[in-house]
């Protein structure tokens, strides 16, 4: 979508995903484009929509869709994505958007995080998962290219549900073995 003064999002996510993601240029899918990283232990996407249906509902069941008809989610190495969406008309980054991000590992698929871009209102709307992963960098990468071009940008984490609050409060086990008399932790000799 080219709107005056609109940054170039195609280039943008090429640039930034350089060395971390390749472009999946095979692909043939009307207003969309891919970035990928794939090997035995790994299975990252970056895409980018240039058509945004009109709610958060349809926006996950045309990106989820969209992806599970191109990639595959291994059960040994799953798949984690990022999502950038070109938008004509955006009032805003409405609640509704926040349940697309996953907070913890999907069998479908773990949608890590979303950016809503308004080329015509030079505005920017992400969102997060709590956790940092191996596509948190391209995410902060676009908001700053965003930033550095004069979008207004506002960035929301998605943060623990219960089940993961509970989850992550655990404490590893400790082990006297692997400690010196100060408490510090060492390896056995």
């Amino acid at each position: 979508m080219d709107t005056p003064g609109s940054i170039d999002l195609v280039h943008e996510l090429a640039e930034l995903s350089a060395g971390r993601l390749q472009p999946r240029d095979d692909i043939r899918e009307p207003d969309w484009r891919f970035w990928e990283r794939r090997n035995l232990n790994l299975h990252r996407v970056v895409a980018l929509c240039r058509y945004a249906p009109p709610s958060a509902r349809e926006l996950a069941a045309r990106c989820r869709d969209t992806l599970a008809l191109h990639f595959r989610c291994a059960w040994w190495r799953g798949l984690g994505f990022g999502v950038v969406v070109e938008l004509r008309e955006a009032a805003g980054f409405p609640e509704e958007y926040l349940p697309l991000v996953d907070g913890r590992a999907n069998g479908q698929g773990t949608w890590q995080w979303l950016i809503l871009v308004s080329g015509a209102r030079r505005q920017a709307w992400g969102l997060h998962t709590w956790i940092e992963g191996y596509l948190s960098p391209l995410y902060r990468g676009v908001l700053d290219r965003l930033d550095e071009q004069g979008y207004s940008i506002e960035s929301v984490r998605k943060e623990k549900d219960g089940l993961m609050r509970v989850l992550t409060a655990a404490r590893p086990a400790r082990f006297p073995e692997f400690e010196d008399d100060r408490g510090a932790s060492r390896r056995p000799a």
